[in-house]
């Protein structure tokens, strides 16, 4: 691009050097989709993680006062509502199958 702004380049040149900065932007925005995949999907595993804790904290509470009202303890231990963006009742289907039906339409 130097060569052009003084003068001394020709199209050809300029062309080319405009091709290999849009080949680089385009490496570089894959390398950030790549990225933010990895920590969405990071995200939905912790998530997960996360709500069968908080269901297992829930039933381990409930275990637990019914014990303590057995022994005529009042314990007052509260079960807890987490409002998740994790669907613990979602359905993982291979996308193999998927992409079949896909590439079959465009055959």
């Amino acid at each position: 691009m130097e060569s052009v702004k003084n003068g001394n380049g020709n199209v050809n040149d300029v062309i080319s050097e405009v091709i290999k900065s849009i080949n680089q932007n385009q490496d570089s925005t894959f390398s950030i989709m790549d990225y933010l995949q990895f920590q969405d999907i990071t995200n939905q595993q912790i998530q997960g993680v996360l709500s069968v804790l908080s269901e297992t904290e829930n039933k381990l509470n409930g275990v637990l006062s019914m014990l303590t009202n057995l022994e005529g303890k009042e314990l007052g231990v509260e079960t807890k509502h987490v409002i998740k963006s994790f669907n613990d009742e979602a359905e993982f289907k291979s996308k193999q199958d998927v992409q079949k039906l896909i590439d079959d339409l465009f055959d």
